[in-house]
């Protein structure tokens, strides 16, 4: 799987994979990357099997994608009044 970008005159970068299933796969790799320099970071954390380290990466995907949604709709008044400048504050608290 290759994934490829390239840059347009205003330097937009616009992402030619057009399969959803292409682009889960990446985004399940980015993800199982971050958690495997985590745990090697982190003295916290650790898995003990790829089993474990695939679990970690399927629920953590499943928060980022039930749990962004919700929190925005519940602070969407704050979002209105803070002029947008509130997500910078709530999308860091999903990870």
């Amino acid at each position: 799987m290759i994934f490829i970008a390239r840059a347009f005159p205003r330097g937009r970068v616009v992402c030619l994979m057009k399969s959803p299933l292409g682009q889960l796969l990446v985004r399940w790799m980015i993800l199982a990357l971050g958690v495997v320099i985590a745990a090697h970071v982190v003295p916290g954390i650790h898995y003990n099997d790829p089993v474990a380290l695939f679990l970690a990466v399927v629920l953590l995907s499943f928060f980022n994608a039930i749990l962004r949604p919700v929190l925005i709709l519940f602070t969407f008044p704050f979002i209105l009044v803070t002029m947008g400048l509130g997500i910078v504050v709530i999308m860091p608290s999903c990870f």
